[in-house]
C-alpha cells in the first residue's frame, strides 16, 4: 500500500472501464483501517475509511459482488457514497484473492445511474481481477530474484575470501570450483585445479588408500572428516584436514592447513609415550607454575590423578615433609624464584599412606630468560629412607604376614622365607636355603615361559610381578602370585632380591567359574542380555542374536527396549518395567517386539537387579526367551474358548425356546386340571384328571430334570438363602410321592430329630429336588418294604448346625462294582433299569451336584438283595428369630385390576379363570407393542404379568419401553415376567429388562398368589 502508480495497473482500471461501459472503475487494497487506491479511473481522493467502504463486504467472500442499484440495497443504500457527491447507483467488485487465499482488496466499477452487468462483462471483471494478482505475484518473484542475486554474490566473495580451500566436485571428484585460497595454501591458481581430479594432487604412493577411504566414508551418506597430504605446486607436501559432505551429485569439501600443527602434535605425540612409559612420575606446569599435565607414573606413585592437580600449583597437592637436615625457608627460597632444585619429602598419598619421594625440578626458560615450563621428575624413595630404620620391624612382619616372604641373595639363593610361604609351599626354610626358588615347585602345569621372563627381568634387576600355578611338596597344584623387587645397597648393586607370594588358588578358581558361566551364557539358549547402571545394553550373547537379529554392536550403549519395540509394542510395559528397574525391583513379563528385519517376536523378559555393596545398582541381567510358539497356543486357546462359549450360548439359546416351548402347552395342561380338580368332578372325571395331572408333572419333572442338569453343568445354579421349615420339606416329598407307590404294598416313614430347629436359612427349592430324586428313586426300586426319610443333627452352635440326612429303601440294591458309576449321567446300575423300571439316569447326578453346591457329597451304602442307603450332611445357618410364622392368607379376595400379557390363547383363558376364582380383574394383551399402548392409554394396573418370548415385541423390550417413560406411574407399575427359561443369563434379562419378579411356567397357582397378593389395593 502507499506505493507509486504503475502503469500496467492504470491499464488495467482503463481497460476494466472500457469493457463494463461505466464512468469509474479503481483497484483497491484494504487493511485494518481503509481501503486504499492502487490505481483508478474517474474518483479523485486516494483513499477512504474502511468503515466507508463497499469493498469491505466483497473481501469476505470470493465471488463477483454485484448491486444493480444500490438506494434498493439494505447494506449501502445509507452510505455516504450513496447519498453524498459521488452519487453512486451501481456497483460491482471482484474480490482479489492471493495464491494463499487471502482476499486482499477487490477490482470495482461502479455508475451514478442503476444498470447490469452482462455475463461477458462479469467474466471480463473476474479475469481481470484475477490480473491483477499475477502483476503483484510476478513484482513479489522478482524482488526476491534481485535479492537472491545479491546474496549469492556476496556469498561468492565470502567464498573466496576465506582462508580455507573451498572445493566443489562432481560425483568423480573433478574439481568444478575451487576459491582463491588455493593459491596461498598451496601454491596452484584456481583456473589450474578447475577440470583436474582431485587425487592428482595426492602423493602417487597414498592415492589408492586415500581414495579408497574417502569413497567409504562417503558411502555412509553422513558428513566426514579426513586428513590428507597434499603435494603444493612447488612439489613439497602439505597436510590438509578436509571436512567433506555429498548433496545429490556433488561433494562439498573445506580444507585447513594443519601442517605445522600435526608436526608439533606429533612431537608431543611422541614424548608424551616416552613420558607415560616411565616408571617415575612426571609433572610439567606453565610459567605460572601451575601443573598442567602428568604422567601414569605420577599417579602410581602418589594416588592423585592428572584432574586432581590440574590448574593448581603442586605444593598446594603434596603437602609434605622436607627431611630433618633440609632447610624450608631455603626450599621456599627455590620455589619462589623458580630455580632448578631436588629435594626428598614426606608425602600423604591421595589414599592415606605416607611415602617418600625424591623430587628433581628443572626450570626451562625461553630466549628472553622468562621461565616458559617446568618439569618435575618424582621418584618413590620410600624404600630407601625406611629400609633401615624398618629392617626389624619388616622382618617380625614379614614373619607373621599372611602373604608368602622371600629373601634371596645376589646370587638367586634363598635366604629366607616366612611361616605364611612355608605353608603355601609345603617346604620348610631348611629344607629350601641355599636353593633356588621354583625349581623344587615345579609340575607338569606350570607354565616355564612365564617363570623364564621372570628370571631374565630378576638378571636385568628389573621387579616383576607374575601369577603361575606351582606345586607343594605333597604335590598339589597351587596358584600364587609372586612380587619380586631388587634391593640396591649404596653402591648400587643388587644385594637382595624381595619377593612376595600370595595363595591365589581360591581366586583362579572363582575365575574358571566366571569362565564357565560366560560359556553357558554364550552357548545357552535363551538370550542373555547385561545392563549398566542406566539400563544400557553392554552385552549379549549369540542366542539374543539368533532371537532378535540384532549383534551386541547394534545394541550397545542403548535401551534394550528402544530398540526392540515396534507397531504394536505395548509400551506401557516397557515404562512400568523401566519404572520398577528403578526402584531396584526385578520383574518378568511377555512382550511383543521386532526383530531386526521387522518380524515380530513375542519374548519372556526376565529382568535382575544386581546390587553393589553399597546397595546400589550395580547392573542388570536380563534373561530373554522366545515364546512365540507358546504365544500362539494361547491365542489358538482363546479361541477355542471364544468357539466353546459361543457353542454354550447357542446351547442356552436352544434350551431357553425348547423350555418355553414345552413349558407352554405344560402351563395350559397343568393349569386346566387343577382347575377342574378344584370344580368339583364327579368321581370317574376325577381319576382321569388325577391321571392328567400326574402324567403331566411327570413329563413337568423330567423336564426339569433335563434342564436342571444343564444349569447345573454350566455353573448357572446359585443357592437361595431364606427362612425354610425341614420338617415341612420333608412331610411335603413324602405326601407328593404317595401316588408313585401305586398298586405297591410298601410304606413312606419320616424320622425328624427334635433338635433339628423350626426354621433354619437354606434353599427349599435345591433341598426339595435332592430329597425328591433320592425319594423317587427309592420308591421306584422297592416292591417291598419302604422307604424311609431321617434327619438327624449331628452337631450344632449357636449360629449354625450340621444335619445328617439319610434315605434308606428296602429295595433291589446296587452291587459294589456298580456304586462308581449311578452317579454319571444318563447311566444306571443295570443295562435293564430303564426298560424294566423306567426313568432318565439324571436323578442321582442332579442330586449329587445339587448336594455338592451345599459343600458337601454324597454317600451309598447297598447291599443287592436287601436295600439301599442314601445319605449326606449339610450345615444350614439357623434363623435368629425362630418363631415361625405362618401363612393364613388363603388364595381369595385378591383386590387387583392386571394386564395380562401372553402370544398364548390357552395361557391366558388360563390365568383369566385363576384371577377370576380369586376376585382380581384383567385385560388381555397378545404381543408387548399392545402391552405398551393399553398401558399408557388405560394407567389403571395394579400388576402387568409378561410372558418373555412373543412376536412383534417380546416381553423384555415391553418392560424396557414401559421404564423409559418419565412418569413415576411408568417407572413404579409392577411387571411380573411369566417365563418358561430356569437359566441364569435369563433372569438377569429379566432383572436388566426393569420387571419385579418372574413365576415359572407352568406356574403353582399358590406360588402365582403369593406374588400377587403384594401388590393388591389396600
Amino acid at each position: 500500500m502507499d506505493s507509486l502508480p504503475e502503469e500496467q495497473y492504470d491499464a488495467i482500471v482503463r481497460l476494466t472501464s472500457y469493457i463494463c461501459e461505466v464512468p469509474a472503475a479503481f483497484i483497491s487494497f484494504i487493511d485494518e483501517d481503509r481501503q486504499w487506491f492502487k490505481a483508478k479511473r474517474g474518483l479523485d481522493f486516494q483513499s477512504t475509511p474502511r468503515a466507508e467502504s463497499f469493498c469491505r463486504h466483497t473481501i469476505m467472500g470470493d465471488t463477483l459482488v454485484e448491486i444493480p442499484d444500490v438506494t434498493k440495497s439494505d447494506l449501502f443504500a445509507d452510505s455516504l457514497v450513496t447519498t453524498g457527491e459521488l452519487n453512486i447507483r451501481f456497483y460491482a467488485s471482484a474480490p482479489l484473492v492471493d495464491p494463499q487465499g487471502f482476499s486482499i482488496g477487490s477490482l470495482c466499477v461502479f455508475d451514478t445511474k442503476p444498470r447490469a452487468l452482462t455475463d461477458m462483462q462479469r467474466d471480463a471483471l473476474k479475469t481481470l481481477a484475477t490480473e491483477v494478482i499475477s502483476n503483484l505475484v510476478l513484482r513479489r518473484q522478482k524482488k526476491e530474484l534481485e535479492e537472491n542475486l545479491l546474496w549469492h554474490k556476496e556469498f561468492y566473495n565470502l567464498f573466496n575470501s576465506s582462508p580455507e580451500v573451498h572445493i566443489i566436485t562432481d560425483n568423480e571428484l573433478n574439481i568444478l570450483l575451487i576459491n582463491e585460497a588455493v593459491t596461498t595454501t598451496l601454491g596452484y591458481q584456481p583456473e589450474e585445479a578447475v577440470g583436474q581430479p582431485i587425487w592428482n594432487f595426492f602423493p602417487e604412493d597414498k592415492r589408492v588408500e586415500l581414495l579408497k577411504l574417502i569413497r567409504g566414508d562417503a558411502g555412509n551418506g553422513q558428513a566426514f572428516e579426513i586428513e590428507t597430504p597434499i603435494i603444493t605446486n612447488s612439489g613439497n607436501l602439505r597436510w590438509i584436514s578436509w571436512s567433506v559432505k555429498a548433496f545429490g551429485d556433488k561433494w562439498y569439501t573445506s580444507g585447513r592447513d594443519i601442517t605445522e600443527n600435526r608436526k608439533i602434535t606429533e612431537d608431543l605425540e611422541l614424548l608424551s609415550l616416552v613420558a607415560s612409559k616411565v616408571n617415575n612420575g612426571i609433572v610439567i606446569s606453565n610459567a605460572d607454575d601451575v601443573v598442567v599435565w602428568t604422567n601414569l607414573g605420577f599417579e602410581q606413585i602418589t594416588g592423585y590423578s592428572a584432574n586432581d592437580v590440574y590448574n593448581r600449583h603442586l605444593r598446594d597437592v603434596l603437602k609434605g615433609k622436607l627431611p630433618d637436615s633440609a632447610s624450608v625457608t631455603e626450599f621456599d627460597h627455590l620455589i619462589e624464584t623458580r630455580q632448578s632444585y631436588e629435594v626428598d619429602l614426606l608425602i600423604n598419598r591421595k589414599d592415606g599412606p605416607q611415602i617418600w619421594i625424591t623430587i628433581i625440578n628443572s626450570v626451562l626458560r625461553n630466549e628472553a630468560g622468562e621461565v616458559e615450563r617446568q618439569i618435575r621428575i618424582i621418584n618413590d624413595v620410600t624404600d630407601r629412607k625406611r629400609t633401615e630404620q624398618e629392617l626389624e620391624i619388616l622382618s617380625s612382619a614379614a614373619s607373621k604376614s599372611p602373604s608368602g616372604i622371600l629373601l634371596r641373595d645376589s646370587q638367586a639363593n634363598i635366604v629366607w622365607m616366612n611361616e605364611a610361604l612355608e605353608k603355601i609351599t609345603g617346604y620348610k626354610l631348611s629344607e629350601m636355603k641355599g636353593k633356588s626358588f621354583g625349581q623344587e615347585l615345579l609340575g607338569p602345569e606350570t607354565d616355564l615361559e612365564v617363570l623364564q621372563a621372570a628370571a631374565e627381568m630378576m638378571k636385568n634387576h628389573t621387579p616383576y610381578e607374575i601369577e603361575v600355578q606351582l606345586y607343594r611338596r605333597d604335590k598339589t597344584p597351587v596358584w600364587v602370585f609372586l612380587s619380586n623387587s631388587p634391593y640396591f645397597n649404596e653402591a648400587g648393586t643388587v644385594e637382595r632380591q624381595i619377593m612376595v607370594a600370595v595363595d591365589i588358588t581360591a581366586r583362579k578358581k572363582a575365575e574358571e567359574q566366571l569362565n564357565l558361566l560366560s560359556l553357558v551364557a554364550s552357548n545357552t539358549l535363551s538370550g542373555i542380555v547385561i545392563n549398566d547402571s542406566a539400563g544400557q545394553v553392554e552385552w549379549v550373547n549369540s542366542a539374543f542374536t539368533k532371537i532378535t537379529g540384532y549383534t551386541v554392536n547394534d545394541v550397545a550403549e542403548k535401551h534394550l527396549g528402544d530398540v526392540l519395540k515396534g507397531e504394536l509394542t505395548d509400551v506401557t510395559i516397557i515404562e512400568k518395567a523401566r519404572e520398577l528397574s528403578k526402584n531396584k525391583q526385578s520383574f518378568e513379563v511377555d512382550l511383543l517386539v521386532y526383530r531386526k528385519g521387522g518380524q515380530p517376536v513375542w519374548i519372556s523378559v526376565i529382568n535382575s537387579v544386581i546390587l553393589d555393596h553399597k546397595g546400589e545398582i550395580e547392573k542388570y541381567i536380563e534373561v530373554i526367551i522366545d515364546i512365540t510358539a507358546k504365544k500362539k497356543v494361547e491365542i489358538e486357546l482363546i479361541s477355542a474358548k471364544e468357539e466353546a462359549l459361543q457353542l454354550s450360548n447357542a446351547k442356552d439359546m436352544f434350551i431357553s425356546v425348547m423350555s418355553h416351548e414345552i413349558r407352554t402347552p405344560l402351563n395350559a395342561v397343568i393349569g386346566m386340571s387343577h382347575l377342574l380338580i378344584e370344580d368339583n368332578p364327579s368321581e370317574g372325571q376325577m381319576e382321569n384328571l388325577n391321571i392328567l395331572k400326574f402324567s403331566a408333572e411327570n413329563l413337568l419333572t423330567l423336564i426339569n430334570d433335563v434342564l436342571d442338569f444343564t444349569k447345573i453343568e454350566t455353573g448357572n445354579v446359585e443357592l437361595e438363602k431364606v427362612n425354610i421349615s425341614l420338617r415341612e420339606i420333608v412331610h411335603g416329598v413324602m405326601s407328593s410321592m404317595q401316588y408313585k407307590t401305586g398298586s405297591k404294598d410298601i410304606y413312606l416313614k419320616e424320622i425328624v430329630d427334635d433338635a433339628v430347629p423350626q426354621l433354619v436359612i437354606g434353599d427349599k427349592t435345591r433341598l426339595t429336588q435332592i430329597l425328591l430324586n433320592l425319594v423317587g428313586n427309592a420308591v421306584k426300586f422297592t416292591d417291598a418294604g419302604g422307604v424311609t426319610v431321617e434327619l438327624k443333627v449331628i452337631e450344632q452352635s449357636a449360629k449354625d448346625v450340621r444335619i445328617r440326612f439319610g434315605i434308606t429303601d428296602t429295595g433291589i440294591g446296587i452291587a459294589q462294582n456298580k456304586l462308581s458309576t449311578i452317579f454319571e449321567s444318563f447311566k444306571q446300575a443295570e443295562t435293564d433299569t430303564t426298560r424294566n423300571y423306567g426313568g432318565t439316569g439324571l436323578g442321582l447326578p442332579i442330586a449329587k451336584r445339587l448336594v455338592e453346591l451345599h459343600d458337601s457329597r454324597i454317600n451309598v451304602d447297598s447291599v443287592p438283595g436287601q436295600g439301599t442307603t442314601f445319605w449326606f450332611a449339610i450345615t444350614l445357618n439357623k434363623v435368629k428369630d425362630d418363631a415361625t410364622a405362618k401363612n393364613n392368607q388363603v388364595e381369595s379376595g385378591l383386590n387387583l385390576h392386571a394386564l395380562v400379557v401372553d402370544d398364548n390363547q390357552i395361557n391366558r383363558l388360563l390365568i383369566n379363570k385363576v384371577l377370576k376364582k380369586w376376585g382380581a380383574t384383567a385385560d388381555f394383551a397378545e404381543n408387548g407393542v399392545q402391552a405398551v399402548d393399553m398401558i399408557t392409554a388405560n394407567r389403571n394396573y395394579d400388576v402387568v404379568l409378561m410372558d418373555i418370548h412373543m412376536p412383534i415385541m417380546g416381553g423384555l423390550e415391553a418392560a424396557q419401553a414401559v421404564r423409559a417413560l418419565r412418569d413415576t406411574y411408568f417407572q413404579q407399575l409392577p411387571i411380573i415376567a411369566l417365563t418358561a427359561s430356569m437359566l441364569n443369563n435369563q433372569m438377569n434379562q429379566i432383572h436388566e429388562a426393569g420387571m419385579n419378579d418372574y413365576v415359572l411356567k407352568p406356574f403353582d397357582p399358590k406360588q402365582l398368589f403369593d406374588k400377587l397378593s403384594k401388590f393388591q389395593k389396600q
